[in-house]
């Protein structure tokens, strides 16, 4: 197939403009041209503009293929320059080559001339596609320079494929595996589902080498793949996106329904675009796993909040279960307290009855066992006031009775209540008050009560026979009175 080519030659002869579009159209292309022989004419031609080369005969009557390259200089024109002569002076060809004359061919070797035609339109393509490139490159940076997300993706894709002029540009991202496209820019919609799968695909290829480039004959490598069939895409370059961790997780790439020129440029401009596009796609996907974990946060605190009210009542019912059972408690202890009270009441007027005589004579065995009975009878009676003081101190209501009383008197008040049990299990107790006249600061109920308990557990856990001792200790300098009861001789508690 010929390739078409836009041909501006000057040329005062028609033979010789026959003979040098013969020559091209041999060599393989499909000129259009436009022949001039003045300074005016090629003048007004190159204002006009589209031409992709100029061949220039070296001598005219009125016009030289030097004043030809000089007008196209001075004008900025990026315009291959060849010069065709059938004479032509080395030297002068040499300087020609100098002041900017791309090559030259002699007229008897026109074989020659579809070869440096071909060689240069190539490179000149090169060089206006660069200028291009750079453009788009500072239009990109200025452009996209605000714009994060999908805004970015968006005028990424738009910009390189007017830069490019190419038909299809893609940004895709792999997630378990498969190919999501998160921005699209192209004259033709996306198929209508996604590629499930990396397999039978240039992506593929793109992701493990790098780079991978087609630039024609695409169709026929992949036959079966969607965007490929969808599109009649004849050529493709893709390049790789990678992380900070340098893992491949996307693909720039683009696709034309025509054979790509110059494919290694375009790779170095899509590099350039590449690594921008990385770090967003980076940036984006880190956002988007910072919004889903703020999802599943949320998600978390509201089952929380939800189970923490569900705790909160069942422990409001239990709160107001243990304030009923408080209150039942309170009550069923003041009932208790009030029964007990009557019968010991009635047992200490008796027995006061009983020592006063009013019932008859009473000996003095038997006072002494009648004051046994009411002292009995006032510790129990202690200890009921005691099982009532419960609930002051769950409430946080109980109050010390401090008074100053004798040591004396409270240890011996201590030991005759538990006598009666020693005697039982032939025990010994005995007493050791190092100052018999010693006082002590104190609540004397409960101070009593704590050595009775201790006393009575010592009856109980010491065997029949044994000895109970209880030492008292008082220390003046310290204000300090130290209690020790003893079984067998070896001590068994301290307070």
């Amino acid at each position: 197939m010929s390739e078409p080519l836009k041909l501006l030659l000057v040329e005062d002869l028609e033979d010789d403009a026959l003979l040098v579009l013969r020559a091209l159209r041999k060599g393989g292309f499909d000129p259009s041209y436009e022949r001039v022989e003045t300074s005016a004419a090629l003048q007004d031609a190159l204002e006009r503009g589209g031409w992709e080369i100029l061949i220039a005969d070296h001598a005219l009557p009125h016009f030289s293929a030097a004043e030809a390259l000089a007008l196209v200089q001075g004008g900025a024109y990026d315009l291959p320059f060849i010069v065709v002569s059938g004479t032509i002076d080395e030297q002068l060809a040499v300087e020609l080559m100098r002041l900017g004359a791309c090559d030259y061919v002699m007229k008897d070797s026109l074989e020659r001339l579809p070869v440096a035609v071909r060689r240069e339109v190539r490179e000149a393509h090169v060089r206006n596609q660069r200028r291009r490139f750079d453009l788009a490159l500072h239009s990109l940076i200025t452009g996209t320079v605000a714009l994060t997300g999908s805004a970015f993706f968006h005028a990424l894709v738009q910009q390189i494929a007017q830069t490019l002029e190419v038909r299809y540009v893609l940004i895709n991202a792999v997630v378990d595996g498969s190919l999501h496209t998160l921005a699209h820019w192209g004259t033709e919609p996306l198929p209508p589902r996604p590629i499930s799968t990396l397999e039978d695909s240039p992506t593929a290829l793109a992701l493990r080498h790098s780079t991978f480039s087609c630039p024609q004959g695409l169709a026929e490598r992949f036959p079966t793949n969607a965007y490929i069939n969808a599109w009649g895409a004849e050529s493709y370059i893709g390049l790789a996106l990678y992380a900070s961790n340098q893992c491949a997780f996307g693909t720039l790439c683009i696709l034309d329904t025509a054979p790509l020129h110059a494919p290694e440029l375009i790779i170095d401009l899509l590099r350039l675009f590449a690594t921008r596009a990385a770090a967003e796609l980076e940036r984006h996907q880190a956002l988007q796993a910072l919004e889903q974990w703020n999802r599943d946060l949320e998600q978390i605190v509201a089952e929380r909040t939800e189970q923490l009210s569900a705790a909160n009542q069942q422990l409001a019912r239990v709160n107001l279960e243990l304030v009923h059972a408080a209150r039942m408690k309170d009550e069923f202890l003041a009932n208790m307290s009030h029964e007990l009270r009557t019968p010991l009441n009635a047992i200490l007027a008796f027995s006061e009855t009983l020592q006063e005589g009013v019932a008859g004579p009473v000996n003095a065995k038997q006072i002494n066992a009648l004051r046994h009975i009411e002292t009995s009878g006032q510790h129990l009676l202690a200890m009921i006031n005691d099982v009532l003081d419960l609930a002051k101190v769950e409430a946080g209501r109980v109050e010390l009775q401090r008074e100053l009383f004798a040591i004396n008197d409270l240890c011996r008040g201590s030991l005759q209540l538990i006598k009666e049990q020693a005697l039982k299990k032939r025990q010994q107790v005995d007493l050791k008050l190092n100052d018999e006249f010693a006082y002590i600061e104190a609540d004397p109920r409960r101070l009593k009560q704590i050595l009775v308990n201790l006393l009575s557990n010592a009856v109980k856990f010491t065997p029949n026979h044994g000895q109970i001792s209880l030492e008292v200790e008082v220390l003046p300098e310290a204000q300090f009175v130290q209690f020790h009861y003893y079984t067998h001789g070896h001590p068994n508690a301290r307070s």
